[in-house]
């Protein structure tokens, strides 16, 4: 069922509810004439089903809201942990910029290059369900920007530089892949370089220290919410658990056949109704389970704010 996903959300509200519309519908209307045959007091029939849909509606309620709720808590988790990655990698340009030439240019060239292969790459294999590759390379790279920023040139030039090539790869490159549902990889490359960059730097004085210091902390911050959003794009219901809840749906719609109505016409707006209550619980459990994919997902828009503050005519690159 992963072709949903590339379905506009209108389009896949419509599959969900339409599906199940046109399910409540006709089975109403196929069971109808059995039911009335085999009802034998309609008052005392019409009570016996209302007690079993309202057993079967309570438990099926709340069993879908903890559902819902538990997706709703994971997508806006992984959109939190998109923002905080954003914002590291930004920070960590601005560090490099203190940084000596050449290594300044080549941080800040390597963070830029991080930036666009998550947003060109990553995101259309999140948006895919594959696991990003592109930006593990690139991965520690943005609040590390603020602390090179102190760096001595060329150091301070050469980070600065590999934190705006990760940002702009996280952009045009992770993101792409995230939201095709694949693995992203072009910012891992970019994430090692900076690595690599930073910590070839060899401190001259105490204040350098200090600030490669807080670099390597940002470095590792980075690399810890770079690793949960590529988690992240991985997470999803199980399948046996979309089997019971769409099981759930089709038991509450099946025992509103069993009412008895001289009015077939009320009988069938009615179930109409409840399917379409149901289609878009559905359908609404279903545009949260992948938060990187269908067209309600987390997107790289943290990426593309920070991108502008990495001026390129710093980008240094770096194979």
């Amino acid at each position: 069922m992963e072709w949903v996903y590339t379905l506009p959300n209108g389009l896949f509200f419509l599959l969900c509810t339409g599906t199940t519309i046109v399910f409540a519908a006709l089975g109403l209307l196929a069971s109808r004439p059995w039911v009335r045959r085999h009802a034998d007091e309609h008052a005392a029939q019409n009570d016996l089903v209302s007690y079993f849909l309202g057993a079967s509606g309570v438990v099926y309620g709340i069993a879908l809201g903890l559902v819902a709720a538990g997706v709703w808590t994971n997508f806006q988790t992984l959109s939190g942990q998109v923002d905080q990655e954003a914002a590291i990698t930004a920070a960590i340009y601005q560090d490099v910029s203190a940084y000596p030439m050449p290594h300044r240019l080549a941080l800040q060239s390597q963070l830029r290059q991080y930036v666009q292969v998550v947003i060109d790459q990553d995101w259309p294999q999140h948006r895919a369900g594959k696991m990003p590759a592109a930006s593990t390379r690139w991965i520690y790279k943005a609040a590390i920007y603020q602390d090179v920023s102190a760096y001595p040139m060329p150091q301070r030039l050469a980070l600065q530089s590999q934190l705006r090539q990760y940002v702009q790869v996280v952009i045009d490159q992770d993101w792409p892949q995230h939201r095709a549902g694949k693995m992203p990889a072009a910012s891992t490359r970019c994430l090692y370089h900076f690595k690599r960059q930073l910590f070839d730097f060899m401190p001259a004085d105490a204040g350098q220290r200090l600030i490669h210091e807080q670099a390597l902390d940002q470095y590792n911050e980075l690399a810890k919410v770079r690793r949960s959003r590529l988690q992240g794009s991985d997470t999803s219901l199980p399948a046996v658990m979309w089997w019971v809840i769409i099981l759930g749906a089709a038991i509450n719609l099946i025992v509103t056949w069993f009412f008895i109505s001289d009015h077939v016409g009320y009988h069938l707006a009615l179930t109409i109704l409840l399917a379409l209550l149901l289609g878009s619980l559905l359908f609404l459990t279903a545009a949260m389970d992948n938060p990187f994919r269908g067209g309600f997902s987390v997107d790289a828009e943290a990426f593309k704010l920070i991108l502008p503050q990495m001026p390129a005519s710093r980008i240094l690159s770096l194979k």
